[in-house]
């Protein structure tokens, strides 16, 4: 997943940053397809420095999300437990590429591989 870098807050180093924790209970977060969904303590989420910024092996959120003025990026590959995706897909009944294929058992050594082809 790619984030606009210019969109992240900024952690105690001063930089901006992404973060992988469980979704406080009640927490919300507006999807890239706009709609806002209301997450258990359950949900993985990706976080900057506060808020989160997409839903692990999801979606992203629009806070961060890419647009026409994005100049600088941070790319995020990413290996997620496959129940956990599961989970979280069905409980807020979003079904994406990204779900389906992390719903399975997918492994480790592929988020290196994807990255690395991503930047060579």
């Amino acid at each position: 997943h790619a984030f606009d870098i210019s969109l992240l807050r900024k952690g105690a180093s001063k930089m901006p940053c992404i973060m992988v924790r469980k979704a406080r209970a009640g927490e919300t977060i507006t999807l890239l397809d706009e709609e806002e969904k209301t997450l258990t303590k359950d949900m993985l989420v990706i976080t900057d420095a506060r808020d989160p910024v997409a839903l692990a092996g999801i979606m992203g959120g629009m806070k961060s999300g890419i647009h026409d003025r994005t100049t600088t990026i941070v790319l995020e590959a990413a290996n997620f437990d496959a129940m956990h995706i599961r989970r979280t897909s069905q409980a807020l009944n979003i079904h994406t590429e990204s779900s389906i294929r992390f719903e399975k058992a997918l492994h480790p050594k592929l988020a290196e591989l994807g990255m690395r082809r991503a930047v060579f």
